[in-house]
């Protein structure tokens, strides 16, 4: 089901993130696929898509690249209803590793993962997180990622 959505969901982020003050996508986005460094062949990833820098608007930043999008479709009655009583908010923001991803993601501390390693890999200081379910967006977070947790995973 999740795999067979994204279209659906990657099409829903304009209309859903257009009164947002945290970030708004401008322009219906593409799915990504396979997406390999250039300079390291060894690191690889495959987030749902990418937000180039002139389709989206952040409030209170102004990153160099685009911002990496991970979608999460909510598949039966119960992980939906985990996921809203997790988010307090539809469309929120933190930064990676604060209590705030840490509650959001405390069940699932491989969403955080992922999130990173889409960041290590695409070399963007963000990735917005889209969670849904089968006929629509529930909640967005965006998170930052700072310089020094990126090169400590690289590293690792």
């Amino acid at each position: 089901m999740g795999t067979a959505n994204e279209r659906n969901i990657l099409s829903g982020l304009v209309e859903f993130t257009k009164n947002s003050n945290i970030v708004q996508v401008r322009e219906r986005l593409n799915e990504l696929g396979l997406a390999v460094r250039e300079n390291k062949r060894h690191l690889a990833t495959s987030a749902d898509g990418v937000c180039p820098k002139q389709t989206f608007q952040l409030f209170g930043a102004d990153p160099e690249k685009g911002v990496a999008v991970e979608l999460k479709t909510m598949t039966t009655p119960e992980t939906a209803h985990d996921a809203k009583e997790r988010f307090e908010k539809q469309i929120d923001s933190c930064i990676f590793g604060d209590d705030k991803i840490k509650r959001l993601f405390s069940q699932l501390p491989g969403y955080r993962v992922q999130s990173l390693h889409h960041s290590v890999v695409l070399q963007v200081d963000y990735v917005l997180f889209v969670v849904a379910d089968s006929s629509r967006i529930n909640d967005c977070l965006l998170i930052a990622f700072p310089h020094c947790d990126r090169m400590i995973y690289k590293v690792i």
